[in-house]
């Protein structure tokens, strides 16, 4: 089975067309949410951790460029994009095992898609989107009631997407524990050495502050291989929250003397 965004990528030609872009939702922006939204389904198996943190970034972008959008069309085409992205959110939480959270987050989609219905009334591209949409949701809450299985993505014939189960791993056998030979057998992930944030100019200008929380990947050389925000006071101080982040070296975990790889919540501060 292999796994696709071609969902994402025709969604997004689809709100672009006839319309005239949005000032803070342009069809390059959107192409970027794409792209983006891309990177983090394929995640979503294997890293659901990161993807739903990815995606979640997504969603709060897509609903700032709502907020800022004052044509009816454009508002109900964004909403489509918006809850795709929030179906693979619940999707990433079920990969976790967390299975109330996806059904929650599952359902708010889910009576989005009733609004998008009623307001694309009479277009029949847009319902049927919102169709296969409406399927993928139901796809999730049944796997996550259920509380078992794995979800992935597949390629439908049209151009979409399908939402897939896919069967758990067998989980691998635990050694038996022997006595460690080194002198701390167990570490929890850490800093080593902090870079300071700089703050943007219009940060500073409209008095932004507080913590960004950035989830940053090491891998069991200490290396760092993905940092992506977790939660933040203002879009404003993301992008110099992740520079602070990748700048900053970190030591991963250790479990039974051997180094793992594993992930960090690195909180970077900004003040007035």
């Amino acid at each position: 089975m292999y796994r696709v965004t071609l969902g994402l990528l025709f969604l997004v030609g689809l709100v672009a067309i006839a319309q005239p872009a949005a000032a803070h939702c342009s069809k390059q922006t959107l192409a970027a949410y794409a792209e983006k939204g891309a990177r983090a389904s394929d995640e979503l198996t294997e890293w659901p951790r990161i993807a739903e943190h990815e995606l979640r970034d997504i969603y709060r972008d897509l609903t700032y460029c709502a907020e800022t959008t004052h044509d009816n069309t454009e508002l109900w085409q964004i909403g489509i994009l918006r809850e795709l992205v929030q179906i693979e959110v619940g999707a990433a939480a079920t990969n976790e095992g967390r299975f109330s959270d996806a059904r929650t987050i599952v359902a708010a989609a889910r009576a989005h898609l009733r609004a998008l219905r009623r307001d694309a009334a009479g277009n029949a591209q847009m319902l049927t989107l919102i169709g296969g949409l409406e399927k993928n949701a139901t796809m999730v809450d049944s796997i996550a009631h259920r509380a078992q299985g794995r979800i992935s993505m597949k390629a439908a014939g049209d151009g979409l997407f399908i939402i897939v189960p896919t069967p758990r791993p067998h989980a691998r056998p635990v050694p038996t524990a022997e006595a460690a030979p080194c002198a701390q057998p167990n570490v929890p992930p850490g800093v080593d050495s902090a870079v300071e944030p700089e703050t943007p100019p219009i940060a500073q200008q409209q008095g932004i502050a507080g913590d960004v929380q950035v989830l940053v990947s090491l891998d069991a050389s200490d290396q760092i291989t993905r940092v992506a925000v977790q939660s933040s006071p203002s879009r404003f101080l993301d992008n110099a929250a992740l520079a602070a982040a990748r700048q900053s070296t970190f030591h991963t975990a250790i479990r039974n003397c051997r180094k793992i790889a594993t992930d960090y919540l690195f909180v970077v501060t900004f003040t007035p």
